[in-house]
């Protein structure tokens, strides 16, 4: 398969039916009351008008939020993040424990960086392990690590990522921790190792745990001494002042995220048990997906086939051979949904799919 392809969940604008969006890894949730509020007040110049070369603004009440003075720079999305590093620092390689986010790869390619990947053990649950990982760094490398990883659900620990961050500094190294899904956890405080490591970078985003996948607001965490220098990167006028002004509300809403986790966590138990008494074997998860392999003779491309014509899509993984079509993903939705979606998986292993 070809390594440039963009293969990722929540594609249904393909589709002339209504689905049950399992592919797609947003938090169902939220409430978009106050986020379509909010836009609904907006003036038509947000709209209209140029926005501002470059949101300081956010940047301020971002750095403010996180008490992270001088360290915070704002990007289109922060898939943005991707680019800005490997363009601006020009790595000799990028390395990647896989499976992870396939864009780490598919953005390196594209500048001609070489891509050494280091495979995650089915036995080991999927877990990143630090001495295994750390051994594999070489001079010049820029590190992404997927924190909690997508699709796994895996979660590298604070101490593991100050293990790293050493013996990356030791390497002359960089290390990426792309943090999308950290909201879904408990983990804290992450953002201040940027305050005493140069070689550090963390990416954020609004997009999955307010589920607003369309406004394309995210930010990087970065050392002071080198954030300008980042900074400069980022193009012209790239946040619409709509999408920065509904930021400005969504970081008022993260006190309010607890009920949300709790909600997640307890439809999480309800559906691994559901899917393993089928067959299914469920990986742990620190976020609000699953990563699922299928019973034995199955194939997750042929699964995905028969949900899709019985109004479900799930996220299968053509894109990684060495997974040998046996691995896909789900999210967590609504237990309404979820009561929907084993009964369909339930029919596809007595039918023998």
């Amino acid at each position: 398969m070809d390594k440039f392809v963009r293969i990722h969940g929540g594609d249904i604008w393909w589709s002339d039916k209504s689905l049950i969006d399992y592919s797609s890894n947003l938090n169902c949730f939220i409430s978009y009351k106050k986020i379509l509020k909010a836009l609904k007040s907006m003036p038509d110049s947000y709209f209209t008008s140029h926005p501002s070369v470059y949101p300081y603004q956010l940047e301020r009440a971002i750095e403010k939020f996180l008490d992270l003075e001088g360290c915070v720079v704002v990007l289109p999305g922060s898939i943005y993040g991707i680019h800005l590093l490997i363009e601006g620092i020009r790595p000799k390689r990028v390395v990647v424990p896989v499976p992870t986010f396939n864009e780490y790869e598919r953005v390196a390619r594209l500048h001609n960086v070489k891509v050494h990947r280091f495979f995650l053990k089915e036995e080991e649950s999927f877990r990143l392990c630090l001495g295994e990982f750390a051994s594999e760094v070489e001079e010049g490398d820029l590190i992404f690590v997927c924190n909690p990883n997508n699709p796994t659900g895996g979660l590298f620990g604070l101490e593991e990522m100050k293990g790293l961050l050493r013996w990356t500094q030791s390497k002359n190294a960089w290390v990426v921790f792309d943090e999308a899904f950290i909201d879904f956890t408990e983990m804290k405080n992450t953002e201040k190792l940027v305050l005493s490591n140069e070689n550090i970078f963390i990416l954020r985003s609004f997009t999955k745990i307010f589920s607003v996948p369309g406004i394309r607001v995210g930010y990087m965490m970065v050392n002071s001494v080198i954030r300008d220098r980042l900074r400069d990167l980022v193009p012209s006028w790239c946040v619409p002042r709509f999408a920065e002004e509904l930021a400005f509300n969504l970081l008022g809403e993260y006190k309010n995220l607890d009920v949300v986790r709790r909600v997640i966590n307890r439809e999480k138990i309800f559906l691994y048990k559901r899917l393993e008494d089928l067959g299914f074997k469920a990986f742990p998860s620190y976020t609000n997906f699953i990563f699922l392999k299928v019973p034995h003779n199955f194939k997750a491309s042929v699964l995905k086939r028969y949900l899709l014509e019985r109004g479900f899509l799930i996220r299968d993984f053509p894109e990684y051979e060495f997974l040998e079509d046996r691995f896909f993903r789900i999210s967590v939705r609504k237990r309404s949904d979820n009561i929907k979606l084993i009964k369909a998986l339930d029919e596809a292993v007595h039918e023998g799919v």
